[in-house]
């Protein structure tokens, strides 16, 4: 498959401590949800379709397939060029 820019939704925006109305400097928390593997959600280009939405420091709480169970991962958005790509990696919850 591929990424759905449709399923991707946003979530709420937090300024310091506080949440607070959407600006350039603010991270982002989005949800997305797919039938894709974490594999593939996590490969090369896969979000640029979103270059427009995703911000770098941005996190995506990601819902997956792994083996026929879905999954949720964490992604932090770590690059991003309004032009073409958008670069995520996943986080660890410990």
């Amino acid at each position: 498959m591929a990424f759905v820019a449709r399923a991707l939704l946003p979530g709420p925006v937090f300024s310091g401590s506080f949440l607070a109305a959407p600006n350039a400097r603010s991270p982002r928390i989005w949800f997305y949800s797919t039938p894709d593997t974490r594999t593939t959600v996590l490969g090369a280009n896969y979000f640029n379709d979103a270059t427009r939405l995703l911000n770098q420091g941005d996190i995506i709480f990601a819902v997956v397939n792994t083996g026929g169970t879905m999954q949720v991962t964490l992604l932090a958005v770590t690059s991003q060029s309004q032009a073409s790509q958008v670069v995520v990696t996943q986080l660890s919850l410990q």
